[in-house]
């Protein structure tokens, strides 16, 4: 499928930021995705692409089968997993942390800068959590905007998503 309307406007800086959000069915299977101008300007430059659904498998565009890279460990088919989100996202002032735990489980949250350096432990309430739904609150005003990692580690796996602090 071809959108030829998807909108990437440009900004006036690149410390300038704007959002665009495109929703696309895709069918079973492989499916491509590609941003590509046929304006003769510019290309507005893209700092983050997020896609969402279930399976996601990223790969690297010149090759024909790409390289995996996990970014939210999963237990088998059918196995009840703990669910993780941070809202909102973006952010600018705080962000909850909302985690559901089939099962009691010590839960870890940590922000990580996108080259991987540890920004912040997140206070946890407890040293294990009990199963439900648990909300997190963290004040993000301390952190410099931008994009940062955020991994949440119980006993079903580490999860880890990006958070933007505007």
């Amino acid at each position: 499928m071809v959108s030829p309307v998807a909108p990437f406007p440009r900004t006036a800086s690149s410390s300038t930021f704007g959002f665009a959000t495109q929703n696309v069915t895709l069918a079973n299977g492989v499916n491509e995705i590609r941003l590509e101008t046929t304006a003769v300007a510019s290309f507005a430059d893209i700092d983050w692409l997020e896609i969402t659904g279930n399976c996601i498998v990223p790969t690297n565009c010149a090759n024909a089968v790409g390289s995996v890279q996990v970014l939210a460990t999963r237990a088998s088919a059918g196995a009840a997993t703990p669910q993780v989100s941070a809202n909102p996202n973006p952010t600018a002032g705080a962000t909850t942390f909302e985690v559901t735990l089939p099962t009691a489980s010590p839960v870890r949250i940590a922000l990580f800068s996108l080259t991987g350096a540890k920004v912040a432990d997140v206070p946890v309430s407890a040293a294990t959590l009990g199963a439900g739904s648990h909300q997190i609150n963290y004040p993000t005003t301390k952190l410099p905007a931008g994009v940062y990692i955020y991994a949440v580690s119980t006993n079903g796996g580490t999860y880890r998503a990006k958070l933007m602090v505007e």
